[in-house]
């Protein structure tokens, strides 16, 4: 079976055993709403600018289920290494995602961040996130239906300092009109989602 379906499906039981288009620029101050048809999307970033460049949305299913996994790529090439190093360090820079599904019966459920890539060729940091595991009680209620045609909110919010409150939002939402296979993500970010879910696997043993 391939990797990343199986660890998916692994870190759900351990889960449940424990328990492009035209830019625009936009001041901080404010709060934003877009869709992905305006990516790719910039915005002002402790006094630099910031793209979100692309959200790619792939699907694994196993025996318990369905897993979304959504991919977000930003543009930081006005940044040097160490100034992206802190502020992923002081997550001075943060991403949410909210997805809905009404086959699913899911309202707003929340995606787990499974980690995050920085590319120093590209200068692309990249983030991806996987859908979170939903309980009734204590036991896992899985996701029996595809998440096609489901929707997303994508959250970023950017904060000055480590304990300040976020000051920016940028909100993306849409629809999911599109999965591909996780298989299908290059490398390195494939294996290091193989990497980021043996992790969290091995933490809820």
């Amino acid at each position: 079976m391939k990797k990343i379906l199986i660890i998916a499906f692994v870190l759900l039981l351990l889960l449940v055993s424990a328990c492009q288009a035209n830019e625009k620029t936009v001041d901080r101050s404010t709060s934003e709403s877009i869709n992905s048809n305006d990516l790719p999307y910039s915005f002002d970033c402790f006094d630099k600018t910031i793209s979100l460049n692309s959200i790619a949305t792939y699907e694994s299913k196993d025996s318990s289920g369905y897993n979304l996994f959504l991919v977000t790529e930003l543009d930081v090439s006005a940044f040097t290494e160490d100034e992206v190093r802190d502020f992923r360090q002081d997550d001075l820079l943060s991403i949410y995602y909210k997805i809905s599904s009404e086959e699913n019966k899911l309202d707003d459920g929340n995606a787990v961040p499974l980690g995050s890539l920085y590319y120093t060729d590209s200068k692309k940091l990249v983030y991806v996130h996987l859908s979170d595991v939903r309980m009734t009680g204590s036991k896992a209620d899985p996701y029996t239906h595809s998440f096609i045609n489901s929707s997303y909110t994508l959250s970023i919010s950017v904060k000055e300092s480590k304990y300040a409150i976020p000051n920016y939002y940028l909100f993306c939402r849409d629809t999911i009109t599109e999965l591909e296979d996780p298989e299908t993500i290059p490398n390195p970010l494939h294996d290091k989602i193989v990497s980021w879910l043996n992790d969290k696997a091995s933490f809820w043993q």
